[in-house]
């Protein structure tokens, strides 16, 4: 005789509880929400009989919700908005909407936030956020929500879709034009080493001059940030550095750096050259207008609602990754070396 199927009507029967408590226990991200003596019973018994839940399952969702949630690095850097852009457009062709929401780059606010958006019932998530180890995308792939990481990625970057800035071919867009100028001696302001693209642009910045016979100098940067670029700009000086040029880890940065080489009186670019990576808003109005690569920022944002929906219709273990190409940006901050007279 057959044996009939223990379901999760059962299950609670079984403990005297109601259905939604027994989802929370076998749902990772809902089991702090009952007590942990309960939660161990629950999923023996649900061993024991063979049950399993899948908290996105269609059995817990009778129909999508049409909402992607985007988790934001940072609101105050320029780059962000052709992103929303790109991101926004490309939901509402398919009738989907973005539930944004961002977490100042810690780790510890983007999995709260993450948290609430599966909370939510999401269809999928766009992170902007991720860290090299990412405890956020370590809950989002438990909960197994459609995931993909725009701009940056992860240690095992297989695990997860990803739509990307070819890093290294913006780094040597960058040091060819400098290098064609006669900049010998070039500075890199990197960005922090816990996130993909800086860690990508410092790796490539130190074997590219090596190649191309360049003295090459690295100055570290916490943030992406103009403070972070002042800062840098102070530890550049007291150096004593012969560097013609700076090639700064963001545009951000760079600007922090002509501020700070106002502020001392060393003209950019006839004194030394800056030039960023980016092309955010507004860097064409600064003064001098930045030379920058360009990283296509609504493209990545289009592209990346194109994967999480494709993610969506069509689930696979195999992992996407799609890699756009920058472009450089040439205008007044960056001219050929100053020549010192004797």
């Amino acid at each position: 005789m057959r044996k009939k199927s223990f379901g999760m009507k059962d299950l609670a029967e079984f403990f005297g509880v109601s259905t939604s408590t027994i989802s929370r226990a076998l749902n990772p991200l809902q089991q702090h929400l009952i007590s942990s003596d309960l939660v161990t019973k629950i999923k023996e018994k649900a061993k024991d009989v063979s049950f399993t839940i899948n908290p996105h399952a269609s059995s817990l969702k009778s129909s999508k919700t049409k909402m992607i949630g985007v988790v934001i690095a940072d609101i105050l850097n320029p780059i962000f908005p052709p992103i929303i852009k790109g991101i926004q457009g490309r939901l509402k062709e398919e009738g989907y909407i973005a539930i944004i929401v961002f977490c100042d780059n810690d780790q510890d606010e983007a999995l709260s936030e993450i948290k609430k958006l599966i909370a939510q019932q999401v269809d999928g998530l766009i992170l902007t956020s991720a860290f090299i180890k990412d405890k956020g995308v370590i809950e989002s792939l438990k909960a197994e929500v459609p995931l993909v990481l725009l701009s940056r990625t992860i240690e095992d970057s297989h695990l997860v879709d990803n739509v990307l800035n070819d890093e290294d071919y913006g780094i040597q867009l960058g040091i060819r034009h400098l290098d064609s100028l006669g900049h010998k001696e070039i500075a890199h302001f990197s960005g922090p080493n816990d996130i993909s693209p800086s860690i990508e642009r410092r790796q490539s910045f130190i074997r590219i001059c090596k190649e191309k016979g360049i003295i090459g100098h690295i100055f570290d940067c916490k943030k992406l940030s103009i403070n972070s670029g002042i800062r840098a700009a102070r530890d550049f000086l007291s150096s004593n550095s012969k560097a013609t040029a700076i090639f700064a880890g963001n545009d951000l940065i760079a600007l922090g750096i002509i501020k700070y080489f106002q502020r001392k009186g060393i003209r950019v670019p006839e004194d030394i050259s800056v030039m960023g990576i980016n092309n955010m808003l507004f860097s064409d109005t600064l003064s001098p207008a930045l030379t920058t690569v360009e990283i296509p920022y609504q493209d990545l944002g289009t592209y990346s609602a194109s994967m999480i929906l494709d993610s969506i219709e069509k689930p696979t273990k195999i992992k996407k990754r799609i890699l756009l190409s920058p472009r450089l940006i040439v205008r007044e901050s960056v001219v050929p070396p100053a020549v010192i007279s004797n």
